[in-house]
This record gives C-alpha cells, structure tokens and sequence, in this order.
C-alpha cells in the first residue's frame, strides 16, 4: 500500500492539473476530420443523389404538413405553430439542396480542377 502512494505521488512525474486532464478529448482530437475540410471537398454525383433522395421528401412532406396543418388547432396561435414548424423544416431542406447542387455545379471552380 505504502509503494502505490510513493509512485503516484513522485516527483519524477510532471503534475498536470485536474482542469487540463479533464478538458482533454483525446478520443476526438485526432479522429474528428475538420469542417473546412468537408465544406471545401466537391461531392460526388453519388453524394448529390444520396442528398436529394433524403431532403426532397422532407421538403414536399414540409410543406404538405404546414397546409394541412393550417386547419388544425383550435386558436390562431395553434394554427400558426402547425402551419409555420413543418414550413421551417421545408424551408431548410431547400436551403441543404440548394447548397450541395450549387456546389455540385460549381466543383471546376474547386481547388481540385488544377489537377
């Protein structure tokens, strides 16, 4: 019992602070890949219908829901909460295809068309 104390607490070892040790991800520091370097790698055509084939039902279910959802509820704030929510989700979705097709169509312009 007495050695274990000893070792843990010798002065051979540097002493990190407990706030330093906690903080420390060292599951994701390596592992996580960057978002700048996502964003600027141009998608593939598979990609690109990966992401239509998942946002294009979003955004048409979005705006089925929001002009069924005006009907519902029975005060106007009800209303507005079903109405405006699956609309926001739709909107949403258009803005994702309207990003990746545009990146999509603009990949020669891509640091990779010098290759």
């Amino acid at each position: 019992m007495e050695s274990i104390g000893k070792s843990a607490m010798s002065e051979e070892r540097q002493y990190t602070p407990i706030g330093e040790r906690v903080n420390q991800d060292v599951m994701h520091d390596n592992f996580v890949p960057k978002y700048s370097g996502l964003a600027s790698v141009r998608p593939s055509l598979l990609i690109l219908t990966g992401v239509w084939l998942i946002f294009v039902p979003m955004a048409l279910g979005g705006l089925a829901f929001g002009v069924a959802g005006m009907g519902e509820g029975k005060t106007i704030l009800d209303r507005l909460i079903f109405s405006l929510m699956p609309l926001a989700a739709s909107v949403l979705a258009v803005a994702v295809l309207y990003t990746q097709t545009s990146r999509y169509r603009n990949r020669e312009k891509g640091p990779e068309a010098d290759a």
